[in-house]
């Protein structure tokens, strides 16, 4: 500054530096004295930047409820998020149980047409060993000399039930133990002897199937049935008039399968089928 307090040098310019008359420099104040008697009497004077024009319109403290009232509202909306996934589960969780609840009605339902179902020796395959009960059947890698009958199987090891279902509502448990392959359900009267047999409700056959350890709904191509244990007795349940075929675990009740609602046309009867040489017989439970 020069002594006339009028300008000074500032990055090789010059600028022109205007005294107030009300300013204490502009009357002969010092300012080191100054800064003196301001520490002498506990006030310092205070030199620091105010910072940019919007941080002086938006002080600290509207900036911290800023910050509060988002984080209150991402907050808010992540226990939202939360509270639907639960609720969702929940309802989820609610209507598997009733179904399963449901189901469980109506193999109860079911039980209460109980259908007397035997055997019938003149469809049975000639390795098929019938009891003398006609309930139960096991095959035997050994043939047997059985007179010839138009119904017989002469290709697949089948063997039909006696009863033929033409109306009304029927269930019969099957005891399948752990024999390791077989089918079981209904066909209807016409069904093919002679040659092989193509399962599938196309063909005239609404049946389940247990091969190697996997369960499938014979429909065409074939249903898997995820089941988490084995099966030791089906039910099967048919409602002829409404042309419906169930199959349920007699274990426990829990349903397994429904094929879709069909409209019979033909007689029904129970259909057995036993591929394997297997000692474990399949028997018909009263």
């Amino acid at each position: 500054m020069d002594k006339d307090g009028t300008s000074q040098r500032l990055r090789g310019r010059r600028y022109p530096i205007v005294a107030s008359e009300c300013s204490p420099f502009a009357q002969g104040w010092n300012l080191s004295e100054a800064i003196a008697r301001q520490k002498k009497a506990g006030v310092m004077l205070s030199c620091s930047y105010p910072g940019p024009p919007f941080l002086n319109d938006c002080p600290r403290t509207s900036i911290h409820t800023s910050f509060l009232v988002l984080l209150t509202l991402l907050l808010a909306g992540a226990v939202g998020v939360i509270w639907k996934l639960y609720r969702d589960k929940e309802q989820e969780r609610w209507n598997k149980g009733w179904r399963k609840a449901q189901k469980l009605d109506d193999w109860r339902k079911a039980r209460s047409y109980a259908a007397k179902v035997t055997l019938d020796l003149d469809t049975a395959f000639a390795e098929l060993f019938l009891s003398e009960d006609r309930r139960r059947v096991q095959r035997r890698n050994l043939g047997q000399e059985l007179p010839q009958k138009p119904g017989r199987f002469l290709c697949e090891p089948c063997v039909l039930g006696y009863e033929a279902f033409s109306s009304g509502r029927h269930y019969w448990e099957v005891e399948v133990g752990d024999r390791i392959f077989w089918e079981l359900g209904v066909c209807e009267d016409n069904v093919e002897r002679i040659w092989g047999i193509r399962e599938s409700p196309q063909q005239g056959v609404w049946a389940l199937e247990f091969c190697d350890t996997k369960y499938h709904a014979l429909t065409s191509p074939r249903t898997p049935l995820p089941l988490s244990e084995p099966l030791s007795r089906l039910g099967i349940f048919l409602n002829y008039d409404a042309g419906d075929v169930s199959f349920y675990n007699a274990t426990d009740g829990s349903h397994l399968y429904s094929f879709p609602p069909t409209s019979f046309s033909r007689p029904l009867f129970p259909f057995f089928c036993l591929w394997f040489y297997d000692p474990t017989p399949l028997t018909i439970c009263h």
